[in-house]
């Protein structure tokens, strides 16, 4: 998330009905080895531990394990990592966020806000 492309959240399936998710905890930032420089405010870890993220990033980052229920419900789903970029890194209305999917199909149309 610019301007500090080490900020993140993402989310994965690894089952059929889980979701995987973890948001940046400044870790990994330094080089295997090296004495950890980045940290996350105590505000931030705050705001991820009230949307259900762990706190402990002893060991990695912030993670949030969610059962996907049936059906699924995507808007809850779709809400959480806006909420987590807004929440714990500051994130609004005019931030230019940066995506990766690489399994999802391309889009023709562009993306058009209100569709």
């Amino acid at each position: 998330m610019p301007p500090h492309p080490e900020n993140y959240a993402q989310c994965r399936f690894p089952a059929k009905r889980k979701l995987l998710c973890e948001a940046a905890s400044g870790f990994f930032v330094d080089a295997p080895g090296k004495p950890r420089t980045a940290y996350l405010p105590s505000g931030a870890i705050a705001a991820l531990g009230r949307l259900g993220f762990s706190t402990d990033d002893s060991e990695g980052n912030f993670r949030l394990d969610i059962d996907v229920s049936e059906p699924p419900d995507f808007t809850a789903i779709a809400e959480l990592m806006p909420r987590a970029l807004h929440d714990a890194y500051g994130a609004g209305v005019e931030t230019k966020l940066g995506f990766h999917a690489p399994y999802a199909r391309r889009s023709t149309g562009g993306c058009v806000p209100g569709s």
